[in-house]
């Protein structure tokens, strides 16, 4: 077995710049899994209303009718260590010794019932979990500290979750990875040059030629992306442009948990059930302004697994077009509306 440290280190490819968070102790974090491809039944869970000693102290909690509705709490086997915290130890070897893997790593508990997906929650519950999210992000855009924060939720073995209880993460970085920066870089290129975000003038597209677009809110739109990676992949964008999710008002967050309970529940219907990811994309918590950006959704099915080409080229090989995907949300919510 490998030598283990305590804080995870932070490693970066020498010839790529592509970064490495080398963190053992993830390595024995708590898991539902019965095996590498099936959640386990019983057993205590640490999200649960009386367990709340089984999690650090939370940064941030909510109240519902029956005592906390979010917590948000510190990941118990983070992927990354505040800026204060332990250095790992000196690297012995050749190598350079590697710097710890600075950031914030944080769990964001849902709802006190014990359920797993997104679409079980009460529409109340969805809706408190996206306003616990902007609250949050607020909070790590003051504190100064953060450059770049990123929420994702993963769903289901195939997307990486390991306990059912239904919750997300937030993680917040000094400094955007390579892969953001070089996105954010080509956004601003685009405004440059045609004086719209990249992602508005997708949107405008997509709503001329509806052979993609699944849904239309007064809000949102969400359509599954030209070069889409995964089946069924849906992009969710404001219909109006702005760049921090930070500064959504309250019936944008409201309409947009409804609309991402809408595509799961179309999704597990046509798939059951299935693991996603979802990635809420926002722009940095610092160097402003970011008229350039728009803070989006992106709604990841795991119906298949990335192998060697993908592993070997960065590419991806999607078996469902995405006008195909688009299509099947449409008759599903048809078949749906009509039983």
């Amino acid at each position: 077995m490998p030598p283990r440290h305590d804080a995870p280190q932070l490693r970066i490819d020498p010839l790529t710049g592509r970064p490495v968070s080398v963190a053992a102790s993830r390595w024995d974090r708590p898991t539902d899994l019965a095996d590498g491809n099936h959640f386990a039944a019983g057993g205590v869970c640490p999200f649960c209303p009386g367990q709340e000693e089984a999690t650090p102290p939370a940064s941030l909690v909510t109240s519902g009718d029956h005592g906390w509705q979010v917590r948000i709490v510190a990941n118990k086997y983070p992927a990354f260590v505040p800026l204060d915290g332990p250095s790992p130890p000196t690297t012995t070897t050749e190598e350079q010794a590697a710097p710890p893997a600075a950031g914030l790593h944080e769990v964001v508990i849902e709802t006190p019932r014990h359920v797993e997906s997104f679409s079980e929650l009460t529409s109340d519950e969805a809706i408190a979990a996206l306003l616990a999210y902007r609250q949050r992000l607020r909070q790590l855009a003051a504190d100064g500290r953060w450059k770049y924060a990123v929420l994702f939720k993963n769903v289901g073995v195939q997307a990486g979750a390991s306990l059912m209880h239904a919750h997300s993460q937030i993680v917040a970085l000094p400094e955007a990875p390579p892969e953001v920066a070089a996105t954010d870089a080509a956004a601003r290129r685009f405004h440059q040059r045609h004086g719209q975000t990249f992602w508005q003038a997708e949107r405008l597209r997509e709503a001329s030629t509806r052979v993609r677009m699944v849904r239309e809110t007064s809000h949102f739109a969400a359509w599954c992306p030209y070069a889409s990676r995964h089946p069924y992949e849906v992009l969710i964008l404001p219909k109006d442009s702005g760049p921090s999710f930070a500064n959504a008002d309250d019936n944008a967050l409201a309409d947009c948990a409804g609309l991402l309970q809408w595509l799961v529940r179309r999704l597990e219907s046509m798939a059951p059930n299935v693991s996603y990811n979802w990635i809420v994309r926002t722009c940095p918590l610092t160097d402003g302004p970011h008229d350039h950006y728009d803070w989006h959704v992106e709604l990841l099915p795991r119906l298949t697994r990335f192998a060697g080409y993908e592993l070997a080229t960065g590419g991806a090989i999607n078996p469902l077009s995405p006008e195909a995907a688009a299509r099947r949300y449409r008759e599903e919510a048809g078949s749906a509306a009509s039983s």
